[in-house]
């Protein structure tokens, strides 16, 4: 897999390149499957995501790629380029084909992506043609890092702040009715409508788990007009899965049988599910720009309902997306002097 834009730094080393993630590790791997002797590293660099920088070259593989081209061609200008002949030539040696292979049963890849919560831990098994698996592998890193960023997981705060603003517009309102409503039955509606909307967003965002869906997502970065390219996925092509029509988690009962604050309380979650379903859908018919600042560049993609249950699910971290909105939730009410979500006695006045 080709890298995307430039790494290194230009200008004698005084401007950065656009130093995608994901195009740092591609140059890092390939350097260390070029042995020294030829300007690689040998699996020295052993690069891995938590040492890199968005925009920003990790300083060891910008001195290795100086002293790779000045091994191979004699100068250096301290970035690599898409299709350039740094690139190529790395590509080339990195996967040169040793035409007397040694037979080993514990055969080693230098630079293995670091398995976590994003990145599959079953890989497939090694085959008889190693240099094949290398390059299998590499790609696959490369493709799920390029998604796997500091910038999508920032959208994914973006998405989870929106949410949250919106919800606590509506519950506002609630806890605001007039003084003809009791304190209790004005609890009932607000611990109803919450419980309601975020049943729903967990149920309209539960289809949403894939990580190859990240692969759909595409970002673009300016000044430079740089694009962050759809990637091809994990194993397979991949498409949305349609957003389901969340139903209230609510018992059948005669509603004929309870009492008030009961009755507001189904009401309250009704309203809470359809709520959320109008803003989901909402952004499906009318997507929203999502825009994020970071050093220098601003990054924007488009965040349909789709792409903003995928990046709530992503936001939550095992935890479910209702668990995830429940906790911001709370400590947005605890700031406003408001009760917590379930609430109980006389505190909403």
């Amino acid at each position: 897999m080709p890298i995307d834009a430039s790494i290194g730094k230009h200008h004698n080393g005084s401007t950065q390149c656009y130093n995608l993630p994901k195009d740092q590790l591609r140059v890092a791997n390939l350097l260390d499957l070029v042995p020294k002797s030829q300007g690689g590293t040998e699996g020295s660099l052993m690069l891995s995501l938590d040492k890199i920088r968005w925009g920003i070259v990790d300083e060891r593989l910008y001195k290795a790629v100086q002293v790779f081209q000045r091994q191979q061609f004699g100068t250096t200008d301290g970035h690599v380029d898409p299709g350039e002949r740094t690139i190529r030539k790395l590509e080339e040696m990195a996967f040169a084909t040793d035409p007397t292979p040694k037979t080993t049963t514990d055969p080693t890849i230098p630079n293995q992506p670091k398995v976590d919560v994003d990145t599959p831990s079953d890989l497939p098994p090694m085959p008889a043609n190693i240099n094949n698996y290398i390059s299998f592998t590499l790609d696959l890193a490369s493709g799920i890092l390029s998604v796997v960023s500091e910038v999508v997981v920032s959208f994914a705060a973006v998405v989870v702040a929106d949410v949250v603003g919106f919800v606590l517009s509506l519950i506002s309102a609630i806890l605001s009715l007039p003084f003809a409503w009791s304190s209790a039955d004005r609890l009932a509606k607000f611990n109803g409508f919450v419980s309601g909307y975020l049943n729903a967003m967990q149920d309209m965002a539960d289809p949403f788990s894939d990580d190859a869906l990240d692969s759909l997502i595409t970002i673009t970065v300016s000044p430079a007009g740089d694009v962050v390219p759809r990637q091809p996925g994990v194993t397979t092509p991949v498409v949305w899965p349609a957003i389901p029509t969340p139903k209230p988690h609510i018992t059948p009962l005669d509603e004929n049988s309870i009492t008030e604050s009961e009755r507001v309380n189904r009401d309250g979650e009704r309203e809470g599910c359809q709520k959320a379903v109008d803003y989901v859908m909402g952004l499906e018919r009318s997507p929203k720009l999502l825009t994020w600042v970071q050093q220098g560049h601003t990054y924007k993609t488009t965040g349909t309902g789709k792409v903003m249950l995928r990046l709530l699910y992503k936001a939550s971290k095992g935890k479910g997306v209702a668990g995830l909105l429940r906790e911001q939730i709370n400590a947005e009410l605890r700031k406003k002097g408001q009760p917590e979500w379930p609430a109980s006695g006389n505190r909403a006045n």
